[in-house]
């Protein structure tokens, strides 16, 4: 005969009459509390012991508070990637999952690369992130793929087991079983999957899932919360950066001046130091530099023909050229490209002269360091800066023929006692005024 549990001596002793507790009971299928209450009838020794499942309850309430606990601190995030740290770390001390990590657009848009955002709850599995680093993965392709091409959660119960997870090798070395893998949605575009890990196999949990979407949902919106404000802070640093380079370039009074200061201020505002100026020579038909700044001083003296590598396509065909990596760039030139620092990638534009033509008078560069990558709102200022330095060389051009125009004029005129005589080349006095005695 079984003893009798303490809480059952306590209500038959008479010590308390009724008895009331919480606990868990959770499977591989997913977790589950129960309520019991013990109650001793009025007479006789018999008990009433009734178990009533709260599950859903208690996935209301740890729902609500971690959105509640997610709305208090994302609203106070930096950026979105604070914003998604925050809410990696919440989810796995709140839902008990041993790591977090997020996967974002790349550059090409095409594949998902790891994000800096993680959260690593024990110890054991921290490697996995750093064994990580490297992948990429396309629509379909291992849990992010996945969530990318469906736009809708992935549960895996064993990825050891899973024949589409490549990184199956580094979760068995760490001792990682179950993943999720869940969208951030902005008007049904993917800006994020965050993946979660348990160090033991577990079958798919729907109110797990449940919750986790609803903080993505959440997160979806602080992003384009934060996108919005980040939009509205890049037009004004542009505004900025136009009235500054604007009023610098008012007071050149030559062309280097210009171009130097168009080029200093450029990198400035994009918060680089690697840049260059190219301008188009017409007497030798060839691109020569004419300011360098950064790694682009080691590059070898040299002078490009129009349509010629990259800086010579972009001043042929007046386009921008963004490009991920200048040194693996089809069109640079091989000379110049193992000159090149690898994984530098950046944008060459034209400068369009101001005259009626408006064609190109030479390129700029700026180039960023990596992982860095220059943004369509980027390229569009620099589009900006690039035709507000060509009207002001074209003035500087239009005021150096004035100059000139002045000095001949003044050659031309020559003093004496009582008047001005106007002399043609040959010298001959062409016209005078009555008071003029050459």
């Amino acid at each position: 005969m079984r003893r009798p549990y303490p809480w059952e001596s306590a209500v038959l002793g008479g010590v308390s009459e009724d008895f009331e507790l919480e606990y868990p009971s959770h499977s591989p299928t997913g977790q589950h509390w129960f309520h019991a209450r013990v109650t001793r009838f009025a007479a006789g020794g018999n008990l009433v012991i009734a178990h009533e499942n709260v599950t859903a309850c208690r996935w209301a309430e740890r729902e609500s508070h971690l959105l509640l606990a997610l709305t208090r601190v994302i609203s106070d995030a930096e950026s979105f990637d604070a914003a998604l740290t925050l809410a990696l770390s919440l989810i796995c001390e709140t839902a008990g999952w041993n790591f977090g990590e997020v996967w974002v657009p790349a550059a090409d848009g095409e594949h998902l690369v790891l994000g800096a955002p993680y959260y690593c709850r024990t110890e054991d599995v921290f490697g996995f992130r750093g064994m990580s680093k490297g992948y990429e993965f396309g629509p379909g392709v291992g849990l992010p793929g996945r969530v990318m091409a469906s736009r809708k959660p992935v549960w895996i119960p064993d990825v050891t087991l899973d024949a589409n997870f490549p990184r199956a090798p580094l979760a068995r070395a760490v001792g990682i079983k179950t993943a999720v893998g869940i969208p951030i949605l902005t008007r049904d575009t993917v800006q994020a999957v965050i993946s979660f890990f348990l160090t033991q196999a577990q079958a798919q949990d729907d109110k797990m899932v449940a919750l986790i979407a609803a903080v993505a949902a959440q997160l979806g919106a602080e992003f384009q919360r934060k996108q919005a404000e980040d939009s509205l802070r890049q037009r004004l640093v542009e505004l900025e950066t136009l009235h500054t380079v604007s009023a610098a370039l008012r007071t050149a009074r030559t062309r280097d001046e210009a171009l130097t200061c168009l080029l200093d201020e450029t990198l400035a505002a994009l918060g680089t130091e690697h840049g260059a100026i190219w301008l188009y020579h017409a007497d030798s038909g060839e691109l020569r530099h004419a300011v360098d700044r950064g790694w682009f001083q080691n590059i070898e003296e040299m002078s490009i023909k129009p349509g010629d590598g990259i800086a010579g396509t972009v001043f042929a065909s007046g386009q921008a050229h963004v490009s991920p990596d200048f040194s693996r760039d089809p069109l640079a030139r091989p000379p110049v490209g193992t000159q090149l620092p690898a994984g530098w990638g950046g944008v060459c534009l034209p400068l369009l002269g101001g005259g009626a033509d408006a064609g190109p008078v030479g390129v700029i560069y700026v180039s960023v360091a990596p992982p860095q990558r220059i943004t369509p709102e980027q390229v569009r200022l620099l589009e900006s800066l690039a035709e507000m330095a060509g009207a002001t060389m074209h003035r500087l051009q239009l005021w150096q023929e004035t100059q000139e125009q002045a000095r001949r004029v003044n050659r031309s005129w020559t003093p004496c006692r009582k008047g001005a005589a106007a002399r043609r080349g040959d010298g001959r006095i062409v016209q005078a005024n009555p008071m003029a005695q050459p």
